[in-house]
């Protein structure tokens, strides 16, 4: 598929996440290293996922971490860009509001369920906007009924 792909001249669309705070507007993609607090962002994400009881096969800028793998592939879900946005939008989207999340592409299903997790954890509501529709987590559930 990926060699008709580049002899027909076709491009996969490259997924993101964008997080709007301050009128400001955060952009990541999958294992985004490029944010200014990434390892602030690297932390939450690895104590938010022990909170959620998931495998982290990251590891921190700063300090590796007995347990941390490096995984090679882009595609691994812990580094994916919603994900990460999520993280960013925890620490800096204030108490009390939503913490609002736009993919351009359509939101996988290891990435719904870790945010169904993570509002539970957190007390956070998290409204993620996919194409398709948005996803509103609250206290470990989404609007969808997790159908979509």
């Amino acid at each position: 598929i990926k060699h008709l792909m580049k002899n027909q001249g076709l491009q996969k669309t490259t997924g993101y996440s964008t997080v709007e705070n301050n009128s400001k507007t955060f952009k990541f993609v999958n294992q985004d290293r490029s944010h200014i607090n990434t390892s602030l962002i690297y932390d939450v994400l690895y104590i938010i996922s022990r909170k959620i009881s998931e495998d982290i096969y990251i590891h921190s800028l700063t300090k590796l971490r007995p347990l941390d793998l490096i995984r090679k592939r882009s595609t691994a879900p812990e580094c994916h860009s919603v994900r990460l946005a999520i993280c960013f939008g925890l620490i800096s989207v204030s108490l009390g509001n939503p913490v609002l999340v736009r993919k351009n592409i359509r939101i996988c299903e290891a990435c719904h369920g870790a945010a169904k997790k993570i509002s539970e954890v957190t007390g956070r509501e998290i409204v993620v906007g996919d194409p398709k529709m948005y996803h509103h987590f609250r206290n470990g559930r989404c609007s969808c009924g997790d159908y979509w």
